[in-house]
C-alpha cells in the first residue's frame, strides 16, 4: 500500500487540482478501508496458545491426583519443564498456580453441591489432589476468603 501510495504522490504535478483532490480522497478511503479490516481480523494466535491448550487438558483430567506436577506434565506432553515456564510466561498465573487455583475452584464447587452433603470436607480436599488438609483450608481461606466450613455451611442453609 506504502508503494502505492508514493507512486500516487509522484504523479500529483501532473494532475489538475479537483483530480488530485479527488486521488486525495481515494487515497484516505483505501486506508480507511485497510484500517477497519485490520481492526476486524483477530489477532494472531500465539504459537504457543495451542500448546497451552493442551496443558491445561492434561493438567485439568489429572487435578484429582496429588502427584500431578510439572515433571508429570512435561513427560506426558514431551517437553521440558523450562519450556512449560515459558509457554506460561505470559499467562497471568504460573502454571503451578493455575493448578492449584482450578483445584479450589472444584473444591468448591464440590462444597457448594448438595448433593455431596455426605462428603466431609477432608473428602473434597483429599479427592481434588490435596494431600494437606491444612494446607487446602488456608489456601480456600486466602482465595475465597471464607473457610471451606464456612461454604459447607452457607450452602446448608441457604
Amino acid at each position: 500500500m506504502c508503494q502505492t501510495i508514493d507512486s500516487l504522490f509522484e504523479e500529483l504535478p501532473s494532475l489538475g487540482a479537483r483530480q488530485a483532490e479527488e486521488l486525495g480522497d481515494i487515497v484516505l478511503r483505501l486506508f480507511h478501508m485497510a484500517v477497519n479490516e485490520r481492526i476486524a481480523q483477530p489477532a494472531a494466535a500465539s504459537p504457543h496458545d495451542d500448546l497451552r491448550e493442551r496443558i491445561r487438558n492434561f493438567a485439568e483430567s489429572r487435578l484429582r491426583d496429588p502427584r500431578l506436577s510439572l515433571d508429570q506434565i512435561a513427560t506426558g506432553l514431551n517437553c521440558t519443564k523450562r519450556y512449560l515456564h515459558m509457554v506460561f510466561a505470559s499467562e497471568p498465573q504460573t502454571l503451578n498456580q493455575y493448578i492449584w487455583s482450578r483445584r479450589l475452584e472444584r473444591s468448591r464447587q464440590e462444597l457448594e453441591n448438595p448433593a455431596l452433603r455426605d462428603r466431609t470436607i477432608t473428602e473434597i480436599a483429599l479427592a481434588w489432589g490435596f494431600s494437606n488438609v491444612s494446607h487446602f483450608s488456608r489456601a480456600f481461606r486466602e482465595r475465597y476468603g471464607c473457610s471451606p466450613r464456612d461454604v459447607r455451611e452457607r450452602q446448608s442453609t441457604g
